[in-house]
């Protein structure tokens, strides 16, 4: 009976690992199409990650980026993986490579960049205008003062 159960939590546990090495490629493939101009084009480049390529695929013409995929990487979930989940997004939304890096995964950030770039050359795109800064919004900083007793200065994952 013991072994029954070990064989029903091993099971158990590769069907769970088969559906979370899903694509997100495959979501993004029900979504409703976005509008593209005539000479719009797909191409694909790849960046070196932390654990390996970084395969994006990219829809642009000249002056826009329509839209970016990640189709394969091999990042760290949790790290790694949140930067080719948002990326992506922040790329069309700013129309430009130039966006700011995903907090803790700066290596998959960069990676994905290059790919995007890599990318748009092969498609025969000027990656320039691509590569301008973004302009900063202004924020208003202002001094606060807090009294306390103790303070814990940490950074990172510690």
């Amino acid at each position: 009976m013991k072994k029954k159960l070990q064989a029903l939590l091993l099971i158990l546990a590769m069907v769970l690992s088969l559906a979370a090495c899903g694509s997100t490629a495959d979501a993004a493939a029900w979504e409703a199409p976005k509008k593209e101009s005539q000479a719009s084009v797909t191409a694909t480049g790849v960046g070196q990650g932390i654990d390996g390529d970084v395969v994006v695929q990219v829809t642009a013409d000249s002056t826009t980026i329509y839209d970016v995929q990640v189709l394969e990487q091999n990042e760290t979930k949790g790290i790694g993986s949140v930067a080719c989940e948002k990326l992506p997004g922040q790329i069309v939304e700013a129309n430009s490579i130039m966006v700011d890096s995903i907090s803790g995964a700066s290596v998959t950030s960069a990676a994905i960049k290059t790919a995007v770039e890599e990318a748009l050359v092969s498609a025969g795109i000027d990656p320039t205008p691509f590569k301008q800064e973004l302009e900063k919004a202004e924020v208003e900083k202002t001094p606060v003062e807090i009294e306390t007793d103790v303070v814990i200065v940490g950074a990172g994952g510690a």
